[in-house]
């Protein structure tokens, strides 16, 4: 604090100020400056030509100035506003004014974006007071690029969220149809229809959600072709009986049997790919040329789901 004196002698030629704790002037008004609560002792000596002199004092009891500390913790929502706490001594009066805001106590939270002023009185009636600029609510806000999808079963997809800050994490669940359930844009390979939903994270710990929806289409024969005759008369063209196939739900095919007329198995093969040379009959049977006419063929397909289906019918071998 500061302590201003004053000389009101009269007829004085010079004066003196003493300070219990050493301080000291000789101008008429003095200003001093208290660094801590203290009682101190004013001393004031007049003198006349150097030969008489006066002596007063008077004892100026200085107390400490308020310790005033303010934080502030945003809300996640710009409705949610800061909340503005102030730590002082629990004796001390607290307040806080601002434009259309004047409350007392320690706690003011929800407040709005704008200038105030904290002060706190202690039992002594000493203030302090600090200004105190709350900032808007940098709220998180979030969004994704689809939010709708349809595929087929075997067919993928790429999922992707925005955000308006930096920093954030990204949780996706479902995880197990998903490549990576923690990047910004992980890839969605569901065997059924499902909803995606994003949980996103920022540096504060505000979450927000989005969803995103992908619809499954589960048609087991679509882009699934068997030929009805095959003519292995090695041209290059059309050699090989098998099942062609442009289902991304199909993974195996598990069984696929050729039999004669007579009932008996010409060709069989199990566990095989489509499309590959073990799925495909080349028209010979126990090393010879097989006759041409028709055969009854039977397959056991297996899918993404592990829903197997059978199907059969007939091919005729030309030659």
């Amino acid at each position: 604090g500061e302590l201003e004196a004053h000389d009101l002698s009269t007829l004085a030629t010079g004066i003196e100020w003493r300070l219990s704790n050493g301080q000291g002037s000789t101008e008429n008004t003095a200003f001093f400056t208290i660094e801590q609560a203290d009682s101190l002792t004013v001393q004031l000596i007049a003198t006349t030509g150097g030969i008489c002199f006066d002596t007063t004092e008077q004892i100026e009891v200085f107390h400490e100035t308020p310790v005033l500390t303010v934080s502030q913790e945003p809300s996640c929502t710009v409705e949610g506003g800061t909340t503005v706490s102030i730590e002082t001594p629990l004796e001390n009066f607290v307040e806080m004014t601002g434009d259309d805001y004047d409350e007392p106590g320690t706690f003011h939270p929800g407040m709005k974006n704008g200038e105030y002023q904290v002060k706190a009185i202690s039992p002594d009636g000493c203030v302090a007071q600090v200004e105190v600029f709350v900032s808007p609510v940098q709220e998180l806000f979030i969004h994704l690029a689809q939010y709708f999808f349809e595929i087929d079963m075997g067919q993928e997809v790429q999922l992707e969220a925005f955000a308006n800050q930096l920093g954030v994490t990204y949780a996706w669940s479902p995880a197990a149809d998903l490549d990576d359930a923690s990047a910004v844009d992980p890839v969605a390979k569901p065997l059924i229809s499902t909803y995606f939903a994003v949980a996103v994270t920022n540096v504060r710990g505000c979450v927000k959600y989005d969803t995103a929806k992908v619809v499954v289409h589960i048609d087991r024969e679509k882009g699934i072709y068997v030929p009805n005759t095959f003519t292995p008369d090695d041209s290059g063209h059309n050699d090989f009986f098998r099942l062609r196939n442009a289902n991304p739900g199909l993974t195996k095919i598990n069984l696929f049997k050729v039999f004669d007329r007579w009932g008996e198995v010409v060709f069989e093969a199990h566990e095989c790919q489509p499309e590959t040379s073990t799925c495909a009959w080349d028209g010979d049977f126990r090393g010879q040329k097989a006759e041409m006419g028709m055969y009854v063929w039977m397959a056991e397909l297996e899918f993404l789901d592990g829903v197997t289906k059978a199907l059969s019918g007939t091919v005729e071998l030309i030659r």
